[in-house]
This record gives structure tokens, C-alpha cells and sequence, in this order.
């Protein structure tokens, strides 16, 4: 009965990382890098928990020869946890070939157990469980120690990916993904508290600590169910988090939407702003780019036939950011829509997104900022 509800616990885990998994990798329409990645996340919990039961109801003495490969996926949480913001937060994110880097942990790992206990018959790996050999200097204190170092450094770089990202997304996008950002804050903090329960197992294991170590496998357990459960939740909730595309296409940093003839080194002066502001006004008016949802900085530049770095320096002149600049466009298309006459009044979820918004919070939040008012009072008001 001691292990009763840790062994619930983590075959709940287990299912509901399980089957969030294959609906990623297997959706058709939500096929994308990012979703690949968070399924890969969910496979490693899953294999994860499925460890803990297999320890917990005594399987691997009775099969030794499963011991430590449904434990090792465990090691890839955080590379792809990093990954997975990366590919978030950067229009052109691509799995490149130097990310294969962030195996070494893994492969290591996998050797070390291939040598010193896979190639052993199941005898002496039996032996090795029974007699408690297994929990030698290397697996008690090294490996686990080595691993939370590594876990660490990846969520602290994971951090940086989106404190970076707050800050440059403004300026870049004309489409904010609050809620994929909130949803990365969300994982990222909750892996956090995730690794510091690990750590305390740990430094409990290591000192011989059973009380402890037992408390803290169902601290974790129920944490882990919870946070597991609020994840889902949450994503399914804000459906945009699946829904990144990672288009090459849309790369904004590259210049590849620059003008040919127009050269990033450009001379940037009060002289050559001014006026530019004044047919960047025209040219948003007359062409409507900002009801493209997926409008970039790079983009707008490449229609406009100037370089980045003098549309964002013209926009920065008019005391806005990029965003704002084209939610301002987006919003006064947005309330000509919603004064449509009673008999042709277009549904507002239309009106979001025949006025270049993809995302209904965002829409919303815009609306009210710059009118004081959610797109319902505006209709039933504002006439």
C-alpha cells in the first residue's frame, strides 16, 4: 500500500503524457518543429514515469535486462525543452545538424550502461539489483549530480531565450504571441521547480535518506500530475501555441525581404525619416499589408522596397513600436467592420480576422487599448 498512490499517480502521468504525445505527432494540422519537439518532451515524461512504476511494482527484478532504458529519454527533457522555445521564438527556427550536440549527455549515458550492465547476462544483473551493487558511487552520486549541473545550464539558457524574446518581439512582429510566450514562461518556470525536486531526491538518495527521498517522490508525483494537468489544459485552451508554422519564409533578421537595390547600411537621418514615415503612412493605407497575420518587420520592408533598419527606425520615430504601429491600422479596419449595417453584420471572430488578427486574446486585448472598449460593447455602442 506504501506505493499505492505514487504508482496511481504515475500511470496517470504516464497517460496523459502519452496521449498528448501521439495527438502532436500525429494531428495533421498541427504538424509543425515545435509540435515534433513538445511531443519528444512528452514521450521523455512518459518514459520517465513508466521507470518509476516499473521501480515501484518491483518489474525490473523480474526482467533486469529493462532496467535504465526507460530512465535515459529522461536525460533530453531539458536540451528540448530549450529547443522547443527556441523554435517559439524564432521565425526560422531549423533543426540544424550541430543540434545533434545536445545528444553527448544522452550517448554517454547510453554507453555507460551498454558496458557496465547491458552486456552482462541477466544473472549478474539480477545480482546487481539484488545486492544493492547497482547504487555504486557513479549511479548514486555522479550521474544524477552531473545531470542536475546539465538540466540547469539548459534551463537557465531556456530563460534567456525568453527574456530575450519579450524584448525583440514588439519590434519584429506584428502578431504578438503573448499567450506561446506565457505558455513557455509556464513550462520553463514549472521545469524549474521540477529540477529542485529532482536535486532534493538526489541529495536524499545520497545521504541514505528514506524518509525523505519517499516524501519527496510523492511531492513530486502529485506536483508533477498537477503541473502535468495545467499544461494541457492551458495549451488546449490557447490552441495558438500549436498552431506556429516555423516558415522559412517569414525569417526577419536575414534581409531576405530587403529591396535588392536597398543596402541595410543606408544612411539613417532626420532628413530621410520624416518624409519616409509620411509614405510609410500612404503606403499602409493604400496596400493594407497589416492584414497579413503573419506581417513582419522584414516583410513590411520587402513590400515597401526599403531596408529593415529604416522602417524600424521610421516607425521608432512616431513613438511606436512595430506592433503597435500596425495594430493601429488593424484596429480602425477592425471597427469599420464591426459598423457594418444590422442586416450584413459579419460575426466578430470574421471581423478579427478579416482585419489581420490571428489570435482571439490578442485581438481583444488591442481593441481594448486602443478604443477602451471589447469588440461586442464597440458594436453594440459605438454605431
Amino acid at each position: 500500500m506504501s506505493h499505492f498512490w505514487p504508482n496511481i499517480l504515475n500511470a496517470l502521468i504516464l497517460y496523459l503524457a502519452l496521449s498528448l504525445s501521439i495527438v502532436l505527432i500525429f494531428k495533421p494540422s498541427r504538424r509543425s518543429i515545435s509540435n515534433f519537439l513538445l511531443s519528444v518532451i512528452m514521450f521523455t515524461i512518459a518514459s520517465s514515469e513508466l521507470h518509476q512504476l516499473l521501480t515501484q511494482t518491483g518489474v525490473y527484478s523480474k526482467w533486469p535486462s529493462l532496467l535504465f532504458i526507460f530512465n535515459l529519454p529522461e536525460v533530453l527533457f531539458s536540451p528540448l525543452l530549450l529547443m522547443y522555445c527556441q523554435s517559439l521564438c524564432a521565425p526560422d527556427f531549423r533543426l540544424r545538424r550541430w543540434y545533434f550536440l545536445h545528444l553527448f549527455p544522452f550517448i554517454v549515458l547510453s554507453l555507460y550502461t551498454i558496458f557496465t550492465y547491458h552486456i552482462l547476462s541477466p544473472a549478474d544483473q539480477l545480482h546487481l539489483i539484488t545486492s544493492g551493487e547497482i547504487n555504486n558511487e557513479i549511479n548514486l552520486k555522479v550521474i544524477p549530480i552531473a545531470g542536475s549541473i546539465i538540466g540547469f545550464g539548459y534551463l537557465m539558457a531556456a530563460l534567456v531565450v525568453l527574456i530575450r524574446a519579450g524584448g525583440n518581439l514588439s519590434d519584429t512582429f506584428s502578431n504578438l504571441h503573448h499567450t506561446s510566450l506565457a505558455w513557455l514562461r509556464f513550462l520553463v518556470l514549472g521545469a524549474s521547480v521540477l529540477w529542485m525536486m529532482n536535486l532534493g531526491s538526489h541529495v536524499a538518495a545520497i545521504n541514505h535518506n528514506l524518509g525523505l527521498y519517499g516524501m519527496m517522490d510523492i511531492v513530486r508525483g502529485f506536483y508533477f500530475f498537477i503541473f502535468i494537468n495545467l499544461a494541457m489544459a492551458r495549451g488546449f485552451r490557447q490552441p495558438e501555441v500549436f498552431r506556429q508554422t516555423n516558415n522559412p519564409k517569414t525569417r526577419v533578421l536575414s534581409g531576405k525581404h530587403s529591396s535588392p537595390g536597398k543596402l541595410e547600411e543606408e544612411p539613417v537621418s532626420e532628413e530621410v525619416i520624416e518624409p519616409l514615415l509620411d509614405e510609410l503612412k500612404v503606403f499602409m493605407t493604400n496596400s493594407q499589408p497589416y492584414l497579413n497575420p503573419n506581417l513582419t518587420i522584414g516583410r513590411l520592408a520587402g513590400e515597401f522596397g526599403h531596408s529593415t533598419r529604416l522602417v524600424r527606425k521610421a516607425i521608432q520615430s512616431s513613438g511606436n513600436n512595430f506592433c503597435d504601429f500596425v495594430n493601429e491600422y488593424r484596429i480602425d479596419q477592425s471597427k469599420m467592420l464591426l459598423k457594418a449595417s444590422d442586416l450584413n453584420q459579419p460575426r466578430i471572430q470574421d471581423v478579427m480576422i478579416d482585419s489581420g488578427f490571428n489570435s482571439k486574446s490578442v485581438f481583444n486585448t488591442a481593441f481594448k487599448k486602443y478604443t477602451g472598449m471589447t469588440p461586442s460593447t464597440y458594436r453594440l455602442g459605438g454605431k
